[in-house]
């Protein structure tokens, strides 16, 4: 604090020269003024980005960015919606260290640096599946070139990007309780005898013509009638890299281009394509890294009353 004394002689005023004092008042705003830039830039430089851990292979992620961050997983650049929520898949068979690329703009500088995450190890199940037709398992070069076709428009489809939609939270594609789990996402399969892959989805076994709906609102990008693994098959792309498929349907009940609601339907249980009995096969993709829809609808669940 800067004081000024002042006299006056003879009618002349006398100033005196300025003496600066510090007092305890202009010690504390020193040191204010000293912490303030520092605790500013730390602030700056510190990332908010939150996930829904503990992290699992073949989990669907939730998170949450600020608006001056931005991430990358697979070197894809995952976009958050307005409010910073965001979604991203880890596949199946993930068991390394998850490592997310960060990138933060201040004022004066973009940073960029990396966070990593452990991935915890899934325990899947096998299953037997016998009674399938021997075509369906031998599969003849001709229809192999003619599977191949069929997966690459659906993979081409899922390489969307659409930001229409944003699903908040996931509803059973059937909603009532009349269906069992005949087929766990991930569980190794022996076809006929021949050990396959690990299963993409979950089955849901019901009676032929158990309406199917949207667990989430979106645009159907794919209504085929007859594709020779997944028989009468939907994809729905419900926006920010998540779709949802939907095979061996007995019938169709949209068209390719709909826009749709959570909950409304678009088809029915049948034994379409490559299957043993009527069930629905369900499918939940961040593009093409498929992931537990069981562990979807149980993390992000809708509350529906049924």
């Amino acid at each position: 604090m800067i004081k000024k004394k002042i006299s006056i002689n003879n009618n002349k005023i006398n100033f005196k020269k300025s003496k600066f004092v510090i007092t305890k008042n202009t010690h504390f705003i020193f040191i204010l003024l000293f912490l303030i830039p520092p605790i500013i830039t730390m602030s700056l430089r510190c990332f908010s980005m939150t996930l829904n851990e503990p992290l699992y292979e073949g989990m669907l992620v939730k998170g949450k960015l600020n608006t001056d961050e931005k991430i990358w997983f697979n070197k894809r650049q995952i976009v958050p919606h307005s409010n910073g929520v965001f979604y991203f898949g880890i596949p199946q068979g993930h068991t390394d260290t998850l490592i997310l690329q960060y990138e933060k703009h201040t004022p004066t500088e973009i940073i960029k640096t990396q966070k990593k995450f452990e991935v915890k190890q899934q325990r899947w199940k096998e299953t037997k599946i016998n009674g399938l037709q021997k075509n369906k398992v031998n599969i003849s070069t001709k229809n192999q070139e003619r599977i191949k076709k069929e997966n690459i428009l659906l993979n081409e489809k899922r390489t969307e990007y659409n930001k229409d939609f944003f699903p908040i939270c996931f509803t059973r594609p059937i909603p009532s309780k009349k269906y069992r789990i005949s087929g766990d996402f991930g569980a190794r399969r022996i076809l006929n005898g021949i050990t396959g892959s690990g299963h993409s989805g979950t089955d849901y076994a019901a009676p032929t013509g158990t309406p199917i709906i949207s667990p989430a609102d979106g645009i159907i990008v794919v209504a085929h009638n007859d594709m020779f693994l997944s028989g009468k098959t939907i994809l729905i792309n419900h926006g920010y890299g998540i779709f949802s498929s939907y095979s061996h349907l007995s019938k169709i009940s949209v068209q390719s281009g709909k826009h749709i609601k959570r909950g409304e339907k678009i088809g029915e249980v049948g034994s379409t394509g490559r299957s043993t009995g009527p069930h629905l096969h369900f499918t939940l993709t961040w593009f093409n890294i498929r992931v537990d829809p069981e562990q979807v609808f149980n993390n992000y669940p809708c509350i529906v009353s049924e």
